[in-house]
């Protein structure tokens, strides 16, 4: 493909030599102006790739060619010649200044004019090829990026499936807390990044129940005094499982997997935490896993409508549940409908809800 350049200059005559010597260099393309407003909006459309100036003045108009050309996006880059029949420093300071890249007195000389755009072109090829280079670099980063995360996402659906079957919980309620957790996010404002990072690390939040006793865990009747106590420890034993890890989802995991059953007026555990002392993402989470666990078929107990669970969700807003939360959970209603439906399963879990 043929090189660019644009040509603006108010001299007919001067414009005709300068496209001249263009169709010297060979495969290059001149692109002529005869005021500076028909150049920029050329430029404002076209990204040519090397331009030359003709007749520049220290008057403010006569400058902002260089100034409007350089101003567009991608165009900073391209390399801009003057060509002036004055020495006056001031002129070449102020050019310079602005985005200017080289300088050609008149006369021009044939000679040193094809030179210089010789090298001119050559370092806009460069830029395009370092700017190639950069993308394709980029993108080799994201694919990369991509794969890591997609493997430890991967990790963390066998781990917290691991968990799962240890009570006889189903994926499918994983999943499930996964995209409530994610809706909540969305409606609350949060970045992409973090609404991501909050649907994976929510799959981990009952980690630790694979260490709490299995007569414990998959007592059928009622818990003593004391199980329970040993069951609420699921929390800290997550918690300890996933801290002090290098990476954000795990990090992110341990501090759900710890405070989750924490309530806003200080009755939850393991640590009696209030209000907003509870972290954004574990009261987030906590609103997706009562909302499941009341539309959720369990031997003691039958199923909600989603509707009737929301309004015992926005009951316990009152004590125990951010109310926020709540409030985003119910936004776009449709939303946890399709959820609820997408993911449901019709075999009731064993598992026991610690709460």
């Amino acid at each position: 493909m043929a090189d660019v350049m644009m040509i603006v200059g108010d001299n007919p005559l001067n414009a005709q030599m300068l496209e001249e010597l263009v169709r010297r260099l060979g495969d290059v393309t001149a692109v002529a102006f005869a005021t500076s407003a028909e150049g920029i909006e050329y430029c404002a459309q076209q990204e040519p790739d090397l331009v030359i100036i003709d007749n520049l003045t220290l008057e403010p108009e006569s400058l902002k060619i260089v100034s409007r050309f350089k101003g567009f996006p991608s165009r900073a880059e391209i390399p801009v010649i003057v060509v002036t029949s004055t020495d006056e420093r001031e002129l070449r300071y102020r050019a310079f200044q602005l985005g200017a890249n080289d300088f050609l007195a008149k006369p021009i000389d044939p000679v040193e004019f094809i030179a210089r755009a010789l090298n001119m072109l050559l370092l806009r090829r460069s830029q395009l090829q370092l700017a190639e280079r950069a993308e394709w670099l980029t993108g080799e980063v994201k694919k990369a990026v991509a794969e890591i995360a997609a493997r430890e996402r991967e990790t963390i659906v066998r781990l917290s499936r691991a968990a799962g079957c240890k009570d006889c919980a189903n994926s499918s309620h994983l999943m499930r807390i996964a995209e409530y957790s994610r809706h909540i996010a969305r409606n609350m404002g949060m970045p992409e990044e973090e609404q991501e990072l909050l649907s994976d690390a929510a799959l981990m939040h009952d980690l630790g129940k694979v260490a709490i006793p299995d007569s414990v865990l998959l007592k059928p009747g009622p818990l003593t005094e004391d199980e329970q106590e040993v069951m609420w420890q699921h929390t800290v034993f997550g918690h300890s499982m996933l801290k002090d890890s290098d990476s954000m989802v795990l990090r992110a995991a341990a501090e759900i997997a710890l405070c989750h059953h924490e309530k806003l007026d200080g009755s939850g555990y393991p640590n009696g935490l209030k209000g907003d002392a509870i972290p954004i993402r574990a009261r987030i989470v906590a609103v997706a896993d009562a909302f499941d666990a009341q539309v959720s078929p369990r031997p003691y107990q039958h199923p909600l409508k989603p509707e009737s669970a929301l309004e015992v969700l926005r009951r316990l807003a009152q004590t125990q549940l951010d109310p926020e939360c709540v409030r985003a959970l119910a936004e776009n209603w449709q939303e946890v409908l399709d959820i609820h439906d997408r993911l449901s399963d019709d075999s009731s879990s064993s598992g026991r809800d610690p709460r």
